[in-house]
């Protein structure tokens, strides 16, 4: 399961536009939500929850604290149509392996959010005016939109500290 999304200021970089044209990011990959200024794209067995009136779209799986269910439709439905979807609200109310991507409808500002748990992974990455959030690394390297480097830094401090988990990975 893998996801992709970016943020732009201005005109979206070249292989954005193509995906937002064709409404495919690579082979497996369809835009499941966009406004002006960022696009958000899955794969086909990736849960998503679409957000009403525009306010963005969940990525993963959703379970109700109350329930337990897995994707709970009354609940999550409940949840689409309500305006005052916030990070504090899903971390309060629901689990599972998700990241919630929410906009302003007036300032279509967006913000990005994962649970709690980091269970579905969420990397970022900012090159110039574009935001990259993103699940697989590969792919990003794949569409030619990132050339990795190594860290050492990095390397250097995952060794002396014995794998220690910090908010860096190994690539710059």
């Amino acid at each position: 399961m893998a996801y992709a999304a970016f943020l732009w200021i201005g005109e979206p970089p070249t292989v954005v536009a193509a995906a937002l044209a064709t409404g495919r990011l690579g082979a497996s990959q369809i835009l499941r939500g966009s406004s002006k200024g960022w696009a958000i794209f899955a794969d086909e067995v990736q849960p998503t929850v679409p957000l009403g009136e525009g306010r963005g779209l969940i990525v993963g799986d959703l379970f109700r604290k109350a329930s337990g269910i897995s994707g709970d439709r009354p609940e999550i439905e409940d949840l689409a149509n309500r305006s005052n979807v916030t990070p504090e609200r899903l971390a309060r109310e629901f689990w599972g392996r998700y990241v919630a991507f929410l906009c302003d409808p007036q300032s279509g500002a967006l913000e990005v959010c994962r649970d709690p748990s980091g269970g579905l992974p969420c990397f970022h990455i900012r090159r110039q005016d574009l935001n990259m959030v993103f699940s697989d690394l590969g792919q990003l390297v794949a569409l030619g939109l990132l050339e990795p480097r190594i860290d050492w830094a990095y390397v250097g401090h995952h060794i002396a500290y014995n794998g220690i988990r910090v908010a860096r990975t190994g690539i710059e």
